[in-house]
């Protein structure tokens, strides 16, 4: 029998966390859009609600929305990201007051039905953690917009975690021998549709860079000219540099001759923290510092096959079957920000590459396509809309992923111009 219990707990976790992160903002930049391409944090919150709404209530017991009209507001596809700031939005007491309804309505139906005689997509508790993960992959859309208005001192930070120190470094290659792997996952609670089948891939000999690129690194390349010489760049990339005029990282400013780092309400120069990992570079620049760097972006294979290989087969995490914690890994949102290399230690791979979950996600070379015998599921607009395009698949987490999406399979996208994700670079060879 799945175990109710557990599920509620994931539920209100993921609910306390929410409000946690958005307790700082005040009542202006909770109804401000930042950019065209992020929403109004309102409506963040009101299509968390709906979309549990629509799945734990409506789906599950076939009947109407409770409120006429929330459907259609709250709906992503239906609304692009610039258009929802004109839709009539419900306020700060107003959402959380939705938020609360839907959650004691979808409580009342997760202790009335049997979840393992129910629909096939409540079978085993599937839908409700899909809920879960969904608003936990809202509150990383929620921070990326709280880094922009904290760059105005706009944001009160809850209790920070400290990170570790790091222990001494060894930048190097760790080497990844050719052959088989199985790539992918079982369809299961807790995995997205894209993420499975599990399937085998054959991988060709490469190395990897033991840790990602930090910010010491990349100031290397700006500070030696890498935006202005364009023979790094794809035509792609020199087209975006064109129309953007951009000579750096997203949220690095140069403060009295000195780049820093500014967000969530503070200013830290790139040297005093050279081993910090960096965050927030589009896939035009992680390319054009690959290139710069005499390397390249790993394929998303490789990317997995050096997180997952080794001699006794594939394993579920870098570090085995233990569940991603901060004890490994830079995750769960409340650093806010990267860590330093070698801080992890205890989560590397077989292969010796440390900080693959968590810190950022990495891009890699591979455009997000389905995998073989892929089948969309609960929903065809999760992930079968975005296969092919100009998406760029990025792998690992960040610090602002909540340990369910923290996985070594979990497959994240954009476009490769997006800067406002938590994103990084690691080399391959």
């Amino acid at each position: 029998m799945t175990d109710k219990d557990a599920l509620h707990a994931h539920l209100e976790d993921a609910r306390t966390r929410t409000w946690q992160l958005i307790a700082g903002l005040d009542d202006e930049a909770i109804q401000e859009a930042v950019t065209d391409y992020l929403s109004p944090p309102v409506w963040d919150l009101g299509h968390i609600a709906n979309f549990e709404e629509l799945w734990l209530v409506q789906r599950i017991l076939e009947c109407s929305e409770l409120h006429q009209g929330y459907n259609d507001i709250y709906n992503a596809f239906k609304h692009p990201r610039a258009e929802r700031p004109k839709l009539h939005l419900l306020d700060r007491e107003g959402v959380r007051t939705y938020m609360e309804e839907v959650r004691a309505r979808s409580r009342k139906v997760l202790d009335s039905i049997d979840l393992d005689g129910c629909q096939d997509f409540v079978q085993g508790g599937f839908v409700h953690t899909m809920i879960a993960l969904h608003e936990e992959q809202h509150q990383e859309t929620l921070l990326q917009t709280i880094a922009m208005q904290g760059a105005k001192d706009r944001y009160t930070l809850p209790n920070v975690r400290r990170l570790p120190e790091p222990e001494p470094v060894n930048p190097g290659w760790c080497h990844v021998p050719a052959g088989p792997f199985t790539m992918g996952t079982a369809q299961r609670p807790g995995v997205y549709d894209n993420e499975a089948p599990a399937h085998e891939v054959h991988v060709d000999a490469f190395d990897m860079a033991t840790y990602p690129v930090t910010t010491g690194e990349f100031l290397a390349f700006v500070e030696g000219g890498g935006y202005e010489d364009r023979s790094h760049w794809s035509e792609a990339g020199q087209t975006w540099l064109d129309e953007t005029d951009h000579h750096a990282p997203l949220y690095w400013r140069r403060l009295d001759g000195v780049w820093h780092r500014v967000g969530y309400g503070c200013e830290v120069p790139i040297v005093q923290y050279p081993e910090e990992i960096l965050s927030h570079v589009s896939y035009f620049e992680a390319e054009a510092f690959a290139s710069w760097s005499g390397a390249r972006l790993p394929t998303e294979a490789e990317w997995e096959k050096a997180a997952r290989w080794s001699p006794e087969g594939t394993r579920p995490l870098p570090w085995g079957d233990r569940a991603p914690d901060t004890d490994r890994a830079n995750i769960d949102q409340l650093a806010f920000t990267t860590s330093r290399i070698g801080t992890f230690p205890d989560g590397a791979s077989a292969v010796g590459c440390q900080h693959l979950i968590g810190d950022v996600w990495e891009w890699t070379s591979s455009g997000f396509e389905a995998y073989p015998g892929f089948e969309p599921f609960p929903y065809k607009e999760y992930s079968d809309v975005f296969f092919g395009g100009d998406y760029r698949v990025l792998r690992g987490g960040s610090w602002a992923t909540r340990a369910g999406c923290a996985t070594a399979t979990f497959r994240n996208w954009d476009h490769p111009y997006r800067r406002q994700i938590m994103s990084g670079v690691r080399l391959a060879r």
